[in-house]
């Protein structure tokens, strides 16, 4: 879900600022970094984490989709063709089967 990768982010991005003023030395100057960085590196990572896992959810409702489609489309043909194959497998069954192929394709 990207809203919790967004919270995730953003408090770990928070905890980061908390331990550089925490172990960086001298604490002026740290304090002066953090001032400076901590407000856009925290909102862009954020949204970056969540914009990224946003992709990550498309693209897999994309590949779901698509298989999908593809095993419905195996499962038709397999239907269709399984009475055919219990006469055997000759010349006129097998010109039966790549009929059903190609309309199903």
């Amino acid at each position: 879900n990207p809203s919790v990768v967004f919270s995730v982010t953003f408090v770990a991005e928070v905890v980061q600022m908390i331990l550089l003023l925490a172990v960086a030395k001298p604490f002026d100057q740290a304090y002066e970094l953090v001032s400076a960085i901590a407000a856009p590196m925290i909102i862009a990572n954020s949204f970056g984490a969540a914009l990224f896992m946003s992709i990550l959810q498309d693209r897999k409702a994309i590949f779901e989709k698509f298989s999908a489609t593809f095993s419905r489309r195996a499962l038709t043909i397999a239907d269709r063709s399984v009475g055919i194959l219990s006469n055997g497998f000759n010349t006129e069954n097998a010109e039966k089967i790549a009929r059903i192929i190609y309309e199903e394709t």
